[in-house]
């Protein structure tokens, strides 16, 4: 009786509130859905040939460096996005990031999982790392839309979430206008090891969770005090992967 009465109770509400896209007010055809078909359809998959290394679309064999990682020497060991910023996924990640759309993270973190899957599949992850906000950046917006992400990814995984395990120690300047040498610089010891973290990532594969990469300078600055605190490798997954002036 009980479980009729929730039934259609719930049926009630669907009537006269349909359930609507996060992104584009369209009616959703399933409840626990939060961006329609359409938009997700929209989102555009990074396909080959991209970096070996950091999945940069701009080469022409993948198993080809790009610019960016020659210049860069980047301390993660593999690094590839779900899909560009641009169009939905860029309303996904601002949504996200500016508007509090915390439900949004859960589906950012199932497309980062079906690109790993796909793609990087044989290589094993043991932990699940989010890159850290500044904690003066932490209490201005109130929550870290990485660890967002990497706890719902690590639900998926059925790997622990670490999210402890480094630390940003100053704030940095938005990376947004800066240009690849200014990003570098601009994370240069920007985030440090935390001791008690260590026996979780001593000897482990980390998976390093942020929503978009644009050169893998923050990424790279963040792995590098993962490999301090003794992880082994370190795979850089994004949601959505930038072009440097975008």
């Amino acid at each position: 009786m009980l479980a009729s009465l929730r039934d259609f109770s719930r049926d009630l509400v669907r009537f006269f509130f349909p359930p609507i896209c996060t992104l584009c007010g369209d009616r959703l055809t399933e409840i626990d859905q939060v961006i329609c078909d359409r938009c997700r359809d929209e989102m555009t998959r990074l396909l080959e040939p991209v970096c070996q290394l950091c999945g940069n679309p701009g080469v022409r064999r993948s198993t080809e460096t790009c610019r960016l990682c020659r210049k860069m020497k980047p301390a993660f060991d593999c690094a590839r996005a779900a899909t560009f910023y641009g169009g939905p996924g860029e309303k996904v990640v601002r949504e996200l990031k500016y508007h509090e759309r915390l439900e949004l993270a859960p589906v950012m973190a199932r497309l980062m999982f079906l690109c790993w899957k796909q793609l990087l599949s044989f290589d094993p992850l043991d932990v699940v790392v989010p890159v850290p906000l500044h904690p003066v950046r932490h209490r201005e917006r109130g929550f870290n839309q990485a660890e967002r992400i990497a706890a719902a990814f690590a639900e998926l995984m059925e790997k622990p979430l670490v999210a402890d395990a480094v630390v940003r120690v100053r704030p940095t300047q938005s990376q947004t206008a800066l240009s690849l040498n200014e990003r570098i610089e601009n994370v240069r010891g920007a985030f440090e090891p935390v001791g008690s973290a260590a026996d979780q990532l001593r000897d482990k594969n980390a998976a390093l969770i942020d929503d978009v990469c644009t050169t893998g300078a923050t990424g790279s600055a963040c792995a590098y005090a993962l490999k301090q605190a003794g992880a082994t490798r370190v795979v850089l997954l994004t949601f959505a992967r930038a072009s440097l002036g975008t």
